[in-house]
């Protein structure tokens, strides 16, 4: 095929190479471990699927829609691990993920996207949005501009970048905003907020709390 009929695509192609390329550095994993009372260790009734999907790497709510999901625990079912993604907010090493994904952490470990690992610290969380900040002891690092999710329509574009299953670290998926202003979908708090963003944007385990950014790149 000649380059005249694929110009559009190609096009297309370069624009999301220079946003990945762009937002990719930002993204890290972030590995949990907690520690569980055995009634909670009760509370999945799902059996262990081997650790392919760690508990923690998505909200129960959303369980339903990936299948049995391992815990990942000692034979005691005390201790337990988790996946998930983070975007770096701040050049001093502040990061943005999800409530879920560290909630009851004795340890959080953040990988960047150069292999660099760090022991972080939660500094806040927002239970309500499901939202949590961590913090890790570096500098000059790479980080992903706000952007405003109030000017988004449906029909544009956007990409959603996370660590799958912990082991397929820093990947892309692209996709487009399907609606607006999507209600709650949590059934276990009445007062948790909803004006969600809804995306086919493939969103896989393991990239809770990773970054849905616009086609400049910035966070939405």
């Amino acid at each position: 095929m000649d380059d005249n009929s694929v110009s559009s695509l190609v096009a297309l192609d370069n624009a999301v190479e220079a946003v990945a390329a762009r937002v990719t550095p930002a993204v890290v994993n972030v590995a949990v471990t907690s520690r569980v009372t055995g009634e909670e260790a009760g509370d999945d009734d799902s059996q262990d699927s081997g650790g392919q999907i760690p508990q923690g790497a998505i909200p129960p709510e959303f369980r339903k829609f990936f299948g049995p999901m391992g815990r990942g625990q000692n034979p005691q079912g005390q201790i337990e691990h988790g996946i998930g993604s983070g975007i770096i907010i701040s050049p001093d090493g502040y990061i943005v993920t999800n409530n879920h994904v560290v909630d009851g952490a004795t340890q959080v470990r953040v990988t960047l996207n150069d292999r660099r690992v760090f022991n972080a610290k939660v500094v806040g969380v927002d239970k309500l949005n499901d939202l949590a900040v961590i913090k890790i002891n570096a500098n000059n690092l790479t980080t992903v501009a706000w952007g405003d999710s109030t000017k988004l329509h449906p029909g544009q574009t956007v990409l959603a970048f996370g660590s799958p299953f912990g082991y397929f670290q820093f990947s892309v998926t692209r996709g487009i905003v399907s609606a607006l202003d999507r209600p709650n979908p949590y059934t276990d708090d009445p007062r948790k907020p909803g004006d969600y963003i809804q995306t086919d944007a493939a969103i896989n385990p393991g990239n809770s709390g990773g970054p849905l950014v616009d086609a400049h790149g910035e966070l939405v």
